[in-house]
């Protein structure tokens, strides 16, 4: 039986806000009305059409207010690590261009702050995100390197399939093959029992380049941030 849930809320709404990585980003809250946790909602993937062929946009907007971005080529790629060195670098979830992401049915925001005792690389993390979906981000290289490319990402779900869900794959490589990676909640933590998936590891060049993840099934992974451990770097 579904719980109802809401936004706790002063005259309907509170936001709070967090400022990690020099940005300021709107927390949204949800609380299940019985035990006061986040409520997982299947996400439906209905409920926003694609780009016009034209470009153009579509009449029905996004619950945010923003277009479905189908094109790779639309989003804000930024590079988010320039690599210099032998070392690990770590890329936040929550600077991602969002802009091409679709809201899950039942949120209202694409920003999540766990407390403390479930702590997050800079504080936030993404949640809340169902295909259609596409997100990118660029490393630059300023010597050839061995890079291998990991995801810290949760999912209530002990079921839940990575591979089945989202392609993750830098520049025109094939996706990563992760194999079936084990996710779930404990009773102590529902939803960031955090794991860090090897998504792979490949022999660079000294380029920029970029990650590409496009969501193929049901959901993205409630995701904290990107670790690229750098090895055999050439400078």
């Amino acid at each position: 039986m579904k719980k109802k849930v809401f936004l706790l809320a002063i005259l309907g709404s509170l936001f709070f806000s967090l400022t990690s990585c020099n940005k300021t980003r709107q927390i949204i809250y949800y609380y299940d009305d019985d035990d006061e946790e986040f409520r997982y909602e299947e996400p439906n993937t209905s409920i926003l059409p694609p780009l016009i062929d034209d470009g153009t946009v579509p009449d029905t907007p996004t619950p945010g207010g923003e277009p479905v971005i189908d094109n790779f080529d639309d989003l804000d790629i930024k590079n988010l690590a320039t690599i210099d060195k032998n070392g690990t670098y770590t890329v936040e979830a929550e600077d991602l261009d969002l802009r091409g992401a679709t809201l899950q049915a039942g949120c209202a925001g694409f920003y999540e702050n766990p407390s403390s005792e479930y702590p997050t690389s800079g504080g936030t993390c993404i949640a809340c995100v169902a295909s259609p979906t596409i997100l990118a981000f660029k490393f630059t290289l300023n010597a050839n390197a061995t890079v291998e490319l990991n995801i810290v990402c949760a999912k209530y779900e002990a079921d839940y399939n990575l591979d089945a869900n989202v392609q993750l794959y830098v520049d025109k490589n094939e996706p990563f093959v992760t194999g079936n990676t084990e996710f779930g909640h404990t009773e102590q933590n529902q939803w960031y029992n955090w794991k860090t998936v090897k998504l792979g590891t490949l022999n660079l060049t000294k380029s920029s380049h970029v990650l590409y993840m496009k969501v193929i099934g049901g959901a993205f992974p409630n995701t904290d941030c990107f670790i690229l451990n750098v090895t055999n770097y050439a400078g």
